[in-house]
C-alpha cells in the first residue's frame, strides 16, 4: 500500500474543520484530555463543527496547527514545510487528509476522506487469503465480518472485531468454567504436584476478587519497577481449549526459565473460551522471541485456536505476539489500554466512516487496510512496521 508523494500537491484546510487552543476549551473538554495537554508540542485540538456519530476529536500539535493556518485559502506547501519533507512527512499528511483535517485537490474537487484515498495511494489492493498466514487470514475473515455490519455503532464494531473467534460457550457444559475453583481445578493448579510447585517457586498469585477475569501471575524477582511508558510485549498462547491444562502445564517452565516478568490465564467461560485466554508479558522483544521458540517445541502437537490482530510467531498459529505502545494521535470514546483493544477500535472507527460514504464491502475493507497502515501498522501480519 504505497503512497504518492504529495509534496506538490495543491492543499487547504478543510472548512468544516475548527481548531481550537487548549486555552480555549472548557473545563470538562481540558477534564478529558487529562495530562495530553502537558505536552509543550501540543497546541490544541482540531474538532468538526458539526458533531456526528463518528466525529473524533484529534490533538494538534503546533507544527501542524501552523499548518493549517497557512491552508486556509488553497495552495501547496508552505516552503517552510517542503525543506523538512521526507517519507515520515508525506505519511503524516495522508493521515491527515483521510481524517479530514485538510483537503486535496483533484480534478477541480478538494477531496478528503474514503473519498481521497485513489489520490493519495498508489495501489490499493486487498490481501489474498493464499499469501498470508493463519492469524492473518482469521483477521481478515474478522475484517470481512465487520464489514457486513450495516447499523452497528462504532464500539459495537470494535467489541465483535476484539471478541472474534471466542469459542460458542454452547461447545461446553454450562458449568464447566463457572467459577474461579472450576477454572483451577480445569487447570490442574493444586492438583498437580509438579505444576503447583514450579509455581509457588517462581511466581505470586495475584488475588481475584468479584468480576475480576484473570487468574494473574507476577514473578518473585521481579522489583526494579519499569518507566510507565515503557512498551510492554505481549505473548498471546491460544491453543484450542480442551488442549489447555496440558499446555498450560507445559508453558509454566519455560515461562520460568525465559524473561517474562508477569502471565495471566482467563477466569471461566468467558476468560477460557476468548482467543486471547493466555497471556505472557515481557520487557524485551529478544526476550519474548526467546521463549517463543522454546514453546514452539512444546506445543507443536495441539491445534490453535488463534487471537486475531496479533503477528504469528508459529506454524500454527497457537503463539502470537502484540505491544501496547502510548498513542495520542486520536482522541476517542473508545481509548483502550491493550494492542488489540487498540487497533479494533481504530478499525471500528475506520470502517464506520466508510460505510457512512455507502462504499461497496471490498471497498470498506480496503480503506479500512489503508488507512490503518498509516499508524505504522503491517496489515498482513498485525505487526508494528
Amino acid at each position: 500500500m504505497k503512497l504518492n508523494f504529495l509534496i506538490n500537491s495543491v492543499l487547504r484546510s478543510n472548512p468544516s474543520f475548527e481548531l481550537i487552543e487548549s486555552g480555549r476549551l472548557n473545563r470538562l473538554e481540558q477534564d478529558a484530555l487529562a495530562g495530553l495537554l502537558d505536552n509543550p508540542d501540543i497546541f490544541g485540538v482540531f474538532r468538526q463543527k458539526k458533531i456526528n456519530k463518528i466525529s473524533s476529536t484529534k490533538l494538534a500539535y503546533k507544527e501542524v496547527a501552523l499548518l493549517f493556518y497557512s491552508l486556509q485559502k488553497p495552495g501547496e506547501l508552505p516552503l517552510y514545510f517542503k525543506t523538512e519533507y521526507n517519507d515520515t512527512v508525506n505519511t503524516t499528511l495522508a493521515k491527515l487528509i483521510l481524517e479530514g483535517v485538510f483537503e486535496i485537490s483533484f480534478n477541480g474537487e478538494f477531496l478528503s476522506g474514503t473519498a481521497a484515498a485513489s489520490v493519495i495511494y498508489k495501489s490499493q489492493s486487498v490481501h489474498k487469503n493464499k499469501e498470508l498466514s493463519f492469524l492473518s487470514r482469521l483477521s481478515m475473515d474478522a475484517l470481512n465480518y465487520a464489514a457486513y455490519f450495516n447499523n452497528a455503532n462504532t464500539g459495537e464494531i470494535a467489541s465483535r472485531l476484539y471478541c472474534y473467534n471466542t469459542v460458542p460457550g454452547s461447545l461446553f457444559e454450562g458449568n464447566a468454567f463457572s467459577s474461579v475453583n472450576k477454572t483451577r481445578e480445569f487447570l490442574k493448579i493444586g492438583k498437580q504436584d509438579t505444576l503447583s510447585h514450579q509455581l509457588a517457586g517462581n511466581w505470586e498469585m495475584t488475588e481475584t476478587s468479584g468480576n475480576y477475569s484473570w487468574l494473574a501471575w507476577q514473578r518473585r524477582k521481579e522489583i526494579a519497577l519499569k518507566p510507565a511508558n515503557k512498551k510492554i510485549y505481549k505473548l498471546y498462547i491460544s491453543p484450542a481449549p480442551s488442549a489447555l491444562p496440558v499446555v498450560f502445564e507445559r508453558s509454566i517452565p519455560i515461562l520460568a526459565a525465559s524473561g517474562s516478568f508477569s502471565f495471566k490465564i482467563g477466569i471461566g467461560a468467558h476468560g477460557l473460551l476468548r482467543p486471547d485466554k493466555f497471556v505472557a508479558y515481557f520487557h524485551s522483544y529478544d526476550d519474548l522471541i526467546n521463549c517463543s521458540f522454546s514453546l514452539m517445541d512444546q506445543l507443536d502437537e495441539f491445534q490453535p485456536q488463534g487471537v486475531p490482530f496479533t503477528a504469528q510467531l508459529d506454524n500454527k498459529g497457537i503463539l502470537s505476539w502484540g505491544i501496547d505502545p502510548a498513542n495520542e494521535d486520536i482522541l476517542k470514546d473508545y481509548e483502550g489500554g491493550s494492542w488489540r483493544a487498540q487497533i479494533t477500535e481504530k478499525i471500528a472507527l475506520v470502517i464506520a466512516e466508510a460505510k457512512s460514504q455507502n462504499l461497496t464491502r471490498n471497498k470498506v475493507i480496503e480503506y479500512a487496510l489503508n488507512k490503518i497502515s498509516l499508524d505504522g501498522i503491517d496489515t498482513v501480519t498485525w505487526s508494528i512496521q
